[in-house]
Parts: C-alpha cells; sequence; structure tokens
C-alpha cells in the first residue's frame, strides 16, 4: 500500500483534534479550583490573620472566654477544643514568621489569650 503525501496530513489532523478534545474533556470535568495557585481542590489555603488583610478585629470582651473562641455560652467541650483549635491555626508561629516582628508578637498575645480562654472554659465544664 502506497502512502499518498495528504495521509500524513489527515492522520496529524485526526491525532490533533482527539488530543484537543480530551483536554477539553478534561478541563471541563474539573472543579474550578482546580487551578487555584498549585493548591489542590482538596485543600484549603492558609488562613491569614485579620489585621494582615487590612481591617481589624471585631470588638471583643477579652474577659469573656466564650466571645475569645468564638463558642456559645452553652457549648461542649469537643465543641470548645475544635475552636480553639481552628482558632490557633490563624497564629501559628510558621504561618506568621515570614510576615515581620510586628504579627509574631500579635500571634503570641493572641496565643496566650486563646490559651487561658480554653483553660478557663474546660475548667469551668470541670466544676459543672
Amino acid at each position: 500500500m502506497e502512502f499518498h503525501p495528504f495521509m500524513f496530513i489527515i492522520i496529524y489532523g485526526v491525532l490533533t483534534l482527539s488530543v484537543i478534545a480530551y483536554l477539553v474533556y478534561f478541563l471541563a470535568t474539573r472543579k474550578k479550583d482546580y487551578f487555584n495557585h498549585g493548591i489542590p481542590h482538596n485543600k484549603k489555603p492558609i488562613p491569614k490573620i485579620k489585621e494582615d488583610m487590612g481591617y481589624r478585629e471585631k470588638m471583643i470582651d477579652e474577659n469573656d472566654p466564650f466571645q475569645v473562641l468564638g463558642v456559645p455560652h452553652k457549648a461542649t467541650k469537643n465543641e470548645v477544643l475544635k475552636a480553639y483549635k481552628k482558632k490557633l491555626k490563624m497564629y501559628h508561629p510558621d504561618i506568621v514568621s515570614h510576615r515581620g516582628e510586628e504579627f509574631k508578637k500579635i500571634a503570641q498575645e493572641k496565643t496566650i489569650l486563646l490559651q487561658e480562654a480554653k483553660e478557663k472554659i474546660l475548667k469551668n465544664l470541670k466544676a459543672a
């Protein structure tokens, strides 16, 4: 069987169209945040400190441990621990270290405040 010169062009065109069709299908079936700056779609981005994003946190009463942790007064031990861990991630030293000394100090103060609030609530739950 002899190959016609246009046969290579036809084969090349078919292969190119099939690759393009596969890429269109591949991109259409993925979640929109698939190309979210290298973060896989099942991972959440690292939380930022609210002061770093240009606005201040809501005014909270630092003497009320429930407001510090952001839990209701009827919260269970598991809810308190979950809220504590969630807030603590925002002020973790590894996350804040590249933002400068000012944010390190803020993070240390917030970490101490969160620890004290958690201890007060858990102490009250044990006593009850």
